[in-house]
């Protein structure tokens, strides 16, 4: 699943950013990186951007830059 799919207040292991560009570059930058785990923590009133907790900060991303980003559900 992408990171866009987590549902409100579950956790996720990062299992890879999806492509090679500036975009990929920027958010493996700010800490979406493999095995780590992030947590959806809120949202706009309109759905978008999305709020997540990812490596003790808070960070938010539009839905298209968040789908970029494939997670497995920790359970």
């Amino acid at each position: 699943m992408t990171l866009d799919l987590l549902p409100q207040g579950s956790i996720a292991e990062i299992q890879e950013v999806l492509g090679e560009d500036h975009l990929s570059l920027r958010l493996m930058e700010i800490g979406f990186i493999d095995g780590q785990r992030v947590k959806r923590t809120g949202q706009a009133p309109q759905g978008d951007p999305i709020e997540y907790a990812v490596g003790g900060c808070r960070i938010g991303l539009r839905k298209v830059e968040a789908a970029r980003i494939r997670v497995s559900l920790v359970v």
